[in-house]
């Protein structure tokens, strides 16, 4: 009977102190891991945001706009709940959940989208990170009375109606059948920002520290140049709620991020390239993707500087690369070759496009035809990706063979972006984007007034019209012949050496489920509430 009660005793003892740990075991938090691009900013916002993948992979659960993409870079709604269109495309009404409030517990209403498109709109900051983030989506959409607003004329945007809290409606000056792919803008607090004078924005803490948030990620912290750390908002409103505690988003070097994918620290791995499954072969916990994808490889070309405006020169740069050779070392043969920033669907492509077929003599010959200076001239060449430096090397290294010098200059993420905007470069390689989504879509890169045409200074107002048109239809027998002449004004002018189509790689452990690829890199959180640890 003594020994029965020792060990009743004992047990009783065991569990008094085994209880603290038990409960420590269960509230460790559950965290996803992912690397994204390295490109900086040292503001988190939709505002003056620089293009980089950590933050645009995560405003969408932040600050979700009307519609988002599905893994297929098509539109799907996100924040709406509904949306009806006119029969000739110019009325769009949407409808938002009554349940949607922000963090604070302020209600989210129509007032917050029409705040943000008009903030968007502002003269004040249509600036360079405006601009690149989602003032264009605004300019090119053809709101009725976007011109009036912008220009300080009107003190509303007359197109968007909100005649109810949860009802939005805008209506456009003329047809637009791909309007839904311009309403992804991310929708922000008028509570916090509508009283912040304009030119004060960029110094208000909210820029750097958004403390409110609609979407079912909170934000936790930026550090600069390393990396950025979410909550899950655990008791929010969005309908799917994630089942993790935490998401931090690496901004590392792909080395960097292969490493940790390697010893189990970092759950997705992105921005990769084939080539890196088969460092992971015989790793049994670590399952490589590779999937076709919409996005592009090209190099772009800075058409403000003298020395590239002439076209045989840029033509002389198609010939003097071989894209085969190319396509071997950037994908491991898991590409193809496009000839036009206009590449796809099949029907907005014209069939008698220029191969621009490896032929070094005939780059020779087009530099000489434009009068190059072979002893004086010289392409400086920027790269800010070190993931991309082959390229760079071959394209050195190919120009050469026919006497062409090419200057190569490596930088950090965060000043390529200064450099592209200052015009003090000649060319740089570009990959990624959703140019295979819809013709539209790749039209918006090479209209005048867009952020790659204002900083490659390509400008050709017959394509701007021909872009113009081509929303005002729906069905593709009407789209059809406009993109496809398109298609050739880009393979004849090169704003860009247009490359290769880019797969998209992904590596991921196999404890994280519920990740669906996309196809773009647009989009790879795109059903991020549904991700998981197990295991």
């Amino acid at each position: 009977m003594m020994k029965v009660s020792r060990w009743i005793s004992l047990l009783i003892l065991l569990s008094i102190v085994l209880i603290p740990f038990i409960a420590l075991a269960q509230d460790e938090p559950v965290i996803i891991r992912m690397n994204t691009s390295t490109g900086k900013g040292t503001h988190y916002n939709p505002l003056w945001f620089v293009g980089t993948g950590s933050q645009w992979h995560t405003f969408p659960w932040l600050f979700p706009g009307l519609m988002f993409y599905d893994s297929q870079s098509n539109m799907k709604l996100h924040l709406a709940e509904s949306v009806e269109a006119s029969d000739d495309a110019t009325v769009f009404t949407f409808k938002l959940p009554a349940a949607a409030v922000w963090s604070d517990g302020e209600p989210l209403t129509s007032a917050d989208v029409r705040f943000s498109y008009e903030l968007l709109s502002n003269p004040a900051i249509q600036d360079f990170g405006a601009t690149f983030g989602m003032g264009n989506l605004v300019a090119s959409s053809g709101i009725t009375g976007y011109e009036a607003y912008a220009s300080g004329d009107a003190e509303h945007i007359e197109g968007i109606e909100t005649p109810d809290a949860q009802t939005v409606i805008f209506h456009l000056d003329k047809p637009n059948g791909v309007f839904l792919r311009n309403t992804y803008i991310f929708v922000m607090p008028e509570h916090i920002l509508g009283s912040v004078p304009v030119d004060e924005l960029p110094d208000n803490p909210f820029m750097d520290n958004p403390n409110v948030s609609s979407g079912p990620l909170l934000f936790n912290q930026y550090v600069v140049d390393d990396y950025l750390e979410f909550d899950v908002w655990k008791d929010g409103w969005w309908p799917v709620t994630p089942p993790f505690d935490k998401i931090i988003f690496f901004q590392s070097e792909q080395e960097a991020s292969l490493n940790r994918m390697e010893t189990g620290d970092q759950d997705l791995h992105v921005y990769g390239n084939p080539g890196q499954s088969e460092r992971f072969t015989n790793n049994a916990e670590i399952e490589s993707i590779v999937v076709p994808g919409v996005g592009v490889q090209g190099l772009h070309i800075n058409q403000r500087q003298e020395m590239m405006q002439d076209v045989r020169v840029r033509q002389g740069i198609a010939y003097a690369l071989d894209q085969d050779v190319i396509i071997d070392f950037m994908t491991e043969g898991n590409s193809t070759q496009i000839d036009s920033g206009i590449y796809a669907p099949d029907w907005a492509v014209a069939t008698d496009l220029e191969g621009y077929d490896f032929n070094p003599d005939k780059a020779r010959a087009l530099f000489e035809e434009a009068g190059w200076d072979f002893d004086n001239n010289v392409i400086r060449y920027v790269t800010g990706n070190p993931d991309t430096d082959l390229l760079a090397l071959y394209v050195q290294g190919a120009l050469a063979e026919i006497g062409v010098q090419v200057e190569l200059t490596s930088t950090a993420g965060g000043s390529i972006l200064d450099i592209y905007n200052s015009g003090d470069y000649e060319m740089g390689g570009i990959g990624g984007g959703s140019l295979g989504a819809d013709p539209s879509v790749a039209a918006g890169y090479f209209l005048c007034q867009s952020t790659w045409g204002n900083w490659d200074g390509y400008c050709n107002e017959h394509f701007d019209e021909l872009a113009a048109e081509g929303t005002t239809y729906v069905n593709i027998e009407d789209r059809a012949p406009i993109y496809q002449e398109m298609s050739s004004i880009l393979n004849m002018d090169l704003p860009w050496i247009f490359l290769h189509k880019s797969p998209v790689t992904f590596q991921k452990n196999v404890r994280l489920k519920g990740f669906v690829p996309s196809t773009g890199l647009d989009n790879i959180t795109w059903n991020l509430p549904e991700w998981s640890i197990e295991g």
